[in-house]
C-alpha cells in the first residue's frame, strides 16, 4: 500500500458520517447526563446556595478520551465553609459504565457513575451487534438481557465494588467525606 491510498484509507475513516453520528450520539448523551447530574446536585444544595452558605462556580474542562478525541465539558467548584470541592467528569467511554463523575475534595475522591438502575455491584453485560452496515455496536444489557436504564450512583474502591443510590442524603454525606475525611 502506498502514500496515496493509505491517505484515502485516512480520509474515510475521518469523514464516515456513522463515525460522526456515533461520536455525536456518545457526546450528546454524555453532555445530557452531565446537565441531569449538575440540575440534581443544584437542586439539593438550592437551601444552602439561596442562603449564601454555598457557592457553585461552572469551569470548562478539557478531556481527551482516545476513542471520541477531545471535547469540552463543564465541572462544577462547590465553595462552602473554607472547603472546596470539585465536581470533575472524567469521561465516557469506560468499561461497565457510559460515564464517571469524581468529586475531588482535600480529603479524597467519590467516584460517581452512571450504572444500571437496579445494579448493586458490577454486572453490566455488553454484547456486539452488527448492523446492515457491517458495523459492530455494543448494546449494554443487564443480566436477563434487558435495556440498561442509566441513573447516577456512588461506587466503591475494588476489590469490592457495591453501588449506592445517589440522592441529596448520600452526596451530602460525600462533601463532608471528601471535604474532613
Amino acid at each position: 500500500m502506498g502514500k496515496k491510498e493509505f491517505e484515502e484509507f485516512i480520509n474515510q475513516s475521518y469523514t464516515s458520517t456513522d463515525s460522526i453520528n456515533n461520536t455525536e450520539f456518545i457526546l450528546n448523551r454524555w453532555y445530557n447526563n452531565i446537565d441531569t447530574l449538575y440540575t440534581e446536585i443544584k437542586l439539593w444544595l438550592n437551601d444552602f446556595i439561596e442562603s449564601g452558605k454555598v457557592q457553585i462556580e461552572e469551569n470548562d474542562l478539557e478531556i481527551v478520551e482516545e476513542a471520541i478525541g477531545t471535547y469540552k465539558v463543564k465541572s462544577l467548584q462547590l465553595s462552602f465553609a473554607g472547603n472546596s470541592v470539585v465536581v470533575q467528569p472524567k469521561g465516557t467511554i469506560m468499561i461497565g459504565t457510559i460515564g464517571r463523575v469524581d468529586l475531588i475534595g482535600k480529603s479524597g475522591i467519590q467516584k460517581i457513575i452512571l450504572t444500571d438502575k437496579n445494579a448493586s455491584s458490577p454486572k453490566i453485560h455488553f454484547f456486539e451487534k452488527e448492523n446492515e452496515k457491517g458495523d459492530i455496536n455494543l448494546e449494554f444489557k443487564d443480566s436477563n438481557e434487558k435495556e440498561v436504564e442509566w441513573v447516577w450512583k456512588l461506587t466503591s474502591e475494588p476489590p469490592k465494588i457495591t453501588f449506592t443510590e445517589l440522592n441529596q442524603e448520600t452526596f451530602l454525606n460525600c462533601l463532608m467525606k471528601v471535604t474532613n475525611g
